[in-house]
């Protein structure tokens, strides 16, 4: 079976230990989980969820948009090293066709502003 059909009637929730969940609104039933920063020893807080029928983006306070393959889990792309506040990772969301990503964040040392990524 494949995660988005899940995500259409489901809920994401982030961890602090980088576990994103897949919840049923209704039973409050776990559907599936996964290791959010499988490239990171110590594990950082998930702070914001964005998802299309492709892909599932989180980001992260350590700075890092992680995109992953909505059907697979798998990491597609890490997006590192952003600008952030306090122990708040960047906002993120996709445009309307899914095919760019829009981070609210600038790559360290970049102008103040907000990166944007074209995902095909």
């Amino acid at each position: 079976s494949t995660l988005f059909p899940t995500l259409l009637s489901s809920d994401l929730l982030g961890s602090l230990n980088s576990v994103l969940r897949v919840i049923d609104p209704k039973s409050g039933k776990k559907l599936a989980s996964f290791d959010a920063a499988k490239d990171r020893s110590r594990k950082p807080s998930i702070e914001a969820i964005a998802c299309t029928p492709k892909h599932i983006a989180i980001s992260r306070v350590d700075g890092t948009t992680a995109l992953f393959d909505a059907k697979t889990r798998k990491v597609v792309k890490l997006f590192e090293k952003h600008t952030t506040q306090d122990y708040f990772g960047p906002p993120i969301e996709f445009s309307n066709e899914g095919t760019k990503l829009w981070v609210g964040a600038c790559p360290k040392g970049g102008p103040a502003g907000v990166s944007c990524y074209d995902l095909g």
